[in-house]
């Protein structure tokens, strides 16, 4: 969704994220006088959050203990977060750093998020990211609900 913004606008703020009226929808504007819309990194926000709910299910559900799971939660969130481009773009990492963010379904997200609002939205992108997502997701639901049904026989 593009539409043209007033130039007064523009030139005291280069970027502005705001909600706009109506249906809420969380809009970007950018320097060309561009609208961008961020739902499509919302979504792989919400994708990557169910894929690591599922991933804690299966934890707790083969410990079945509470503690063991939020520290085995914690020991995986962690290197999680600092093996992927969140600190660093990915061409800047060193080169084990670079093979580990790319098998990282993490990594996938924050970068899509930080490609957003810096550049708009790149639909191939977002869809490469959506698949990766989609997958990852798959694998921890099938993950998850194999060790449930494991567990309530």
């Amino acid at each position: 969704m593009c539409s043209r913004a007033p130039p007064q606008l523009i030139e005291p703020l280069d970027r502005l994220t705001t909600i706009e009226p109506g249906p809420q929808r969380l809009t970007q504007l950018n320097g060309d006088g561009t609208v961008e819309t961020v739902e499509p990194t919302m979504v792989g926000v919400v994708l990557f959050g169910v894929a690591w709910a599922a991933l804690s299910d299966f934890v707790a559900l083969h410990t079945a203990d509470s503690e063991l799971t939020m520290v085995i939660g914690l020991f995986l969130t962690l290197p999680v977060l600092f093996l992927t481009a969140a600190f660093f773009p990915r061409p800047e990492l060193p080169g084990w750093l670079r093979a580990v963010s790319r098998a990282n379904p993490a990594a996938y997200v924050i970068e899509a998020a930080r490609n957003v609002m810096n550049f708009g939205n790149d639909w191939a992108a977002l869809a490469r990211t959506g698949g990766i997502l989609a997958a990852t997701l798959i694998v921890m639901l099938a993950a998850a609900t194999a060790a449930f049904r494991h567990v309530t026989r």
